[in-house]
Order: C-alpha cells, then structure tokens, then sequence
C-alpha cells in the first residue's frame, strides 16, 4: 500500500470513528502502522478554563486496548503534565524497529494531525450537544445540534428541526434551491470550499472541515462542522448521504 492509501485508509477510518466509537480501534490501528510506531494513545478533555473533564481516552500497544495504562496516565499523570491544560494530548509508542523517526514517519504524523484536531472538534461539539455516542439516525432529533446530511453532489437530503429553524430565519445560512448558503459572500466561499472537500469527485480524498459562520450583528457566529459519510464503493447516483 502506497503512503498515500495509506493515507486515505485512516482519514476513511476517522470519519467513521467521529460519529461511532466502534470505528476508532481500526483507526488508530491504521495510524500507527503508517507512522511505523508500535502504538498511540489519545486523549481529548472538555474546553473549559477549569476542571476540564477527560472526554475520550484510547491507548492502544500493538493492536491492544490497554485500560490499565489509559487509567494510570488519566488518574496519576495527566493532572501534572506540563502539556496540560489542553484539549488534544496526543502520543506515539516508539517505532517498530531501530530506524527511529525518520522523516518518512515524522511527515505521516504532520499531515494527520489537523485531521485529528478536526476529530476532536466534531467529538466536542456533540458532547455539548450531549450528543455523544448517538448513531447517524439518533442525531436527527437532537434539539440542541443541528444537523444537515447531503448527498454526493451537495444537496439537502434530510435535516432536522433544530437545523430548520436555523435555514428557515436565514441567519447566517439559509437553503437556497436545495443547498447550503451563507449570507455573506466571504462565508458562502468558505463554506463551498468546505463542501467540495467533503464531497470530491471520484479521484479525491474526502476531508472534513470547520467554519464560523458569522450573523447579524449581535447575533453570535455559527460554527459549521462538516463530516464526510465514507462508503467502499461507487452509489451509480443514488442519494445516498455523502456528508453531515
């Protein structure tokens, strides 16, 4: 497998572990064979200036879940460590053989961590929607979210109340012919640039993505999360949901 299927392989793997937990141990076992480390461990804690509570926590050693070590470095490390407080701590084993980091394996990890920052952008934005954990239909009626799922060529498939009111009063962004608007011309580049990313044609890789939206004044910004729905093979276009 080339470096950039690689590639492609974990990012498929991290959309699906953003919306389900289940998906996250081929993910990080997809990570730390491309970046040749015998394991990872990955923690994410709420983004609050005080008693920020651990979100997520995975420590994996050759292919192993660890609980034992996740418990020590939460219970006894992680309230010391200098690097904290912050909302990713993010660690890799040591490399698999004596080559150490070479460039190859520091350049994998470089292009992987904003990917793994948007992982945790999305993973906190459904826990302050106490949304975590919920699956692709759940999400739907949540009220405090809301959420848009598009197919394949940028349409509006489904959305729920919560994202109907936003469209319905054109704050910020609004349903226009069946696609997603921003009000402001900036903002609606930025959001169309976002999509196509999420929605390549077939010779792309599928990327996720953040904006802020802004409103009228006084009206606080929006911020637009947008995860792609990874599938194996060709939908011959049918609307299959391409993004959320």
């Amino acid at each position: 497998m080339s470096e950039q299927d690689a590639f492609e392989e974990i990012l498929a793997a991290l959309h699906g572990a953003t919306l389900d937990d289940d998906h996250w141990p081929v993910a990080s076992a997809l990570i730390h064979d491309a970046c040749g480390t015998k394991g990872m461990g990955l923690w994410i804690n709420e983004d609050a200036e005080v008693d920020s509570k651990v979100l997520f926590a995975r420590l994996y050693y050759r292919d192993q879940r660890s609980p034992e070590l996740e418990g020590e470095y939460t219970r006894d490390y992680y309230p010391q460590d200098e690097r904290v407080p912050r909302r990713i701590a993010l660690g890799f084993c040591d490399p698999i053989d004596s080559g150490g980091w070479w460039s190859a394996r520091l350049n994998m990890v470089q292009r992987l961590l904003p990917h793994l920052r948007q992982f945790v952008y999305v993973r906190q934005a459904l826990a302050s929607a106490e949304a975590m954990g919920a699956s692709f239909t759940e999400l739907l009626a949540n009220r405090r979210v809301g959420v848009v799922h598009m197919d394949r060529r940028g349409v509006i498939v489904t959305i729920n109340d919560r994202a109907r009111e936003i469209l319905r009063r054109g704050e910020g962004l609004s349903d226009q012919g069946g696609r997603l608007r921003a009000w402001l011309p900036a903002d609606d580049a930025n959001l169309n640039q976002l999509l196509t990313r999420a929605l390549p044609d077939v010779r792309g890789t599928a990327t996720g993505g953040s904006i802020m939206i802004r409103r009228s004044p006084g009206f606080p910004r929006l911020a637009l999360h947008v995860n792609p729905i990874s599938v194996r093979q060709m939908d011959f276009g049918s609307r299959r949901v391409g993004a959320l």
